[in-house]
This record gives C-alpha cells, structure tokens and sequence, in this order.
C-alpha cells in the first residue's frame, strides 16, 4: 500500500522506514491543525501495526477493510464525550489495553482530539504509558503536542504535520477527485486554505470561502500583472454566470481590505490609485451584468483592469 499522506516527506521517510522494520513504537503523538492527514496516517499506522499480509499494509486483506471501516476488534479510536476525553474514558482504555489482542498480532488504540484530555485524564493516561502492554499501539492525535502534558510528550514518538505546497500534484489531484473541481479550482483552494487539503475539500462546499480564495488569487495574479493567468482563473466559471456576480462581490472585497491596509499603512502590491480605480471599474461591471453582457468579454475587461 502506498504512504496516503500527501507532501511531510520527512515524516512519510519516517514512517515507512518504521514500517518496512516492523518497529512501531508503543506511543505516538501525530500533532497539526484539522485537515492535515491525523487520521490518514494514524489510519495507515494501524493497518501496518495489524495488517496479515507479510508485506504490511496490504490494503486488501480483511483487516485493513475493517480498519477503514472502524469494526476492527483489535483497533479502537476514543473520542470524546462532549468537548473532552473524560478520565473515565482512559480508565475503560486502560483495562482493555491489557486484554489480549481478539483476532490480529497486537492491539491499536488511536485517541483522537487527545488534546482535549484534562490533566486527570492525562495522568491516567501516563499510568499506562509508563508501563506499556506488550503489542499494543497507541496513536494520539492532537492540535498540539504542547496541549500535552510533558510526561506524555516524553514518552511518544512525535509527528507535526504541515500543510503541502499549492502547486503539489498529488494535493492537486487529491483535492479534484474528492471536491469534484478542476485543476484550477483545487489550485485555488488550497492557496486559499494555506495548503490544507481538509479545509480545502471542505471549502468547495461552501461558495463564499471558494470565492473568496478565487478573489485572492485574483490580486495576486493583477500584483504580478499575469493578465493570462487571470483569464485562466476565471476561465470555469465562463458558463456559470450565476457565480460571476457573487465572485465580483467578493473581488471588491479583497480590494476593499486592501484599501483598508493602505490606509492604516500596512504593506501593500498596489497603489491607492491602482486599487480605487479597480474597485470603480468592478463597481461598473457589476452594474452592467443585468443586461445579461458576453461572460468572456466581462472577463477579458476584468483581466485588463486588473493588470492596467
């Protein structure tokens, strides 16, 4: 099975290397913002600590089916009840770590939001740690490691996740196959969501976030006058007119923080000028789409606008 976990190449190296050795540490605590992977590489973990194949993880084997689909006996994930993982929770964790594994090897347990454990149920937790069960994993997945409590820290083997590059292709291809956008569109989305592939996906669902990473890309584009690659951007949305105003809006928008920045002297790639004249001219775009204008003529005016 390949590494599922896109870019963190250091980390994958990691990971693999552990795998291919067959030495998974008892602990581990996969750290990074939401949408970053945790649970794809503790997913992946999982199957390489359980899996039957001699060549883990085969992806194909009954285990690895069941682990995708959590009904796996031997792996279970905590999470938590209400806003925490309560100390009940690590004490039930701690007496089932113990048993003996049902079906696999060995046993996984994956706590996730693991920063969301109060100091009591991280010190109930650290019992076990100290004292680890033979062939049982334990993968905690946290916003942070530094939410975590030393003792823990000291006892886990830690992966910070980043987010990937915006012109990575394997993010590219990841975020079209699971929002159903195009190459351009995912582009734009994971420049808008600071290379985040979760957030990503998640913004396609939601128009105004899409729009607004589209109107970001836009500026920077206009900033480095690349009056093609704006015609390019604006290009999937040529016969979706019912976006084009929405996506107008929210171009005025970012100039408008623009022109917010300028005043309070903040750094900015346009001149007052360049950005009120932009913003006059958008305005008058906008006024005109009513009378239902050539989509690829508004844009080629757009474009020139832009770069002017």
């Amino acid at each position: 099975m390949q590494m599922p976990l896109i870019g963190n190449k250091r980390i994958c190296s990691m990971v693999n290397s552990m795998v291919k050795n067959r030495r998974i540490p008892h602990a581990i605590l996969i750290e990074g913002e939401e949408g970053l992977g945790k649970s794809t590489l503790s997913r992946y973990i999982a199957k390489a600590a359980l899996c039957d194949n001699e060549n883990p993880p085969c992806d194909e084997c009954k285990t690895c089916h069941l682990i995708d689909v959590g009904s796996h006996p031997d792996f279970q994930v905590v999470e938590p009840d209400g806003a925490q993982i309560k100390v009940a929770q690590i004490r039930e964790l701690r007496v089932e770590a113990f048993l003996s594994p049902m079906s696999a090897g060995g046993r996984v347990f994956v706590i996730s939001a693991a920063h969301t454990m109060n100091d009591s149920a991280q010190n109930a937790f650290l019992k076990v740690l100290e004292e680890p069960p033979a062939n049982v994993t334990f993968i905690l997945l946290a916003k942070s490691a530094s939410l975590m409590l030393e003792t823990i820290r000291s006892r886990c083997v830690i992966f910070s996740l980043s987010p990937v590059s915006f012109d990575e292709p394997d993010a590219i291809s990841k975020v079209m196959a699971l929002a159903g956008v195009t190459n351009a569109e995912a582009q734009t989305l994971l420049v808008s969501t600071d290379g985040n592939i979760g957030r990503a996906v998640n913004a396609s669902k939601n128009e105004t976030i899409f729009l607004s990473g589209v109107a970001s890309n836009l500026l920077a584009l206009a900033a480095a006058k690349d009056r093609l690659g704006i015609l390019n951007c604006l290009q999937p949305y040529v016969k979706e007119k019912n976006k084009v105003t929405e996506l107008i809006i929210e171009l005025k928008s970012a100039i408008a923080r623009e022109i917010k920045k300028k005043a309070m002297k903040e750094i900015s790639s346009f001149t007052a000028e360049k950005l009120n004249f932009c913003y006059t001219e958008l305005t008058n775009i906008q006024s005109k789409l009513d009378f239902n204008p050539s989509i690829p003529l508004v844009f080629c005016y757009i474009a020139a606008v832009l770069t002017a």
